[in-house]
């Protein structure tokens, strides 16, 4: 990845723009930004987005931070899930992975992670994983037209658990070193599904169409019958 000041030097040379011209229109004196291209100082995030305005570039491009490079997108996917994603011709493997076992395409990879790098301040740190982790899912199910848990011990439970709580389990499970430790974990997974559906019957019984009160009176005539002095 390219350096800061690099980027900077070079995107102000191709806008045709001296030190002087874009040190005057951000506000801050010339010995400044030459110390921004020398890479002796950094600017702050208010100064970095004046700075991409006027040479009419990306924050992005500056930083040198681009999700299309391929070595960028695995290093933002290793820091927010811990997992080391490697690619292998036009396909990327996640390695030791119990659900994503087979490749995905390099440009869903990418795809998923253009996305979260676009959401990176909202998400980070809480929901940036889970982010991802739904983004892989989505894919996985569009390439192979199936779960990626086909196959997994949480096969059955996916349409309890959100896909959250059913990394987060899976993940469990690879840590557990005695049975007894993996049948509480399984435990556990009984007892979410088992919430989860009482949740869902709740749900679906205060959803209930309710019968019109012209409907009931209609049924109540029919009862007493056309000769009925009531």
């Amino acid at each position: 990845m390219t350096p800061f000041n690099s980027n900077l030097r070079t995107a102000r040379e191709q806008a045709g723009i001296t030190r002087q011209e874009l040190a005057d229109s951000i506000g801050i004196s010339v010995s400044a930004l030459g110390q921004y291209e020398q890479g002796r100082r950094e600017p702050d995030l208010q100064k970095l987005v004046a700075i991409a305005a006027a040479l009419h570039v990306s924050v992005d491009d500056l930083l040198g931070y681009h999700v299309d490079d391929f070595d960028t997108a695995a290093a933002l996917f290793r820091e927010a899930t811990g997992k080391t994603a490697t690619r292998n011709g036009d396909k990327v493997q996640i390695e030791n992975d119990p659900v994503w076992k087979r490749p995905i395409s390099e440009n869903a990879f990418l795809a998923v992670m253009r996305d979260a790098n676009e959401n990176f301040d909202k998400l980070r740190p809480a929901f940036l994983k889970p982010f991802i982790r739904d983004g892989l899912d989505l894919s996985y199910r569009m390439e192979y037209k199936e779960s990626p848990f086909k196959g997994t011990l949480l096969e059955k439970a996916e349409e309890y658990l959100r896909p959250k709580d059913l990394h987060d389990f899976m993940d469990k499970l690879i840590l557990t070193k005695t049975r007894t430790e993996r049948a509480n974990i399984i435990k556990d997974i009984a007892a979410e599904i088992q919430i989860n559906k009482k949740f869902r019957k709740l749900i679906e019984e205060s959803t209930l169409p309710t019968q019109d009160h012209d409907d009931t009176d209609d049924e109540k005539a029919k009862e007493k019958g056309p000769h009925s002095n009531e």
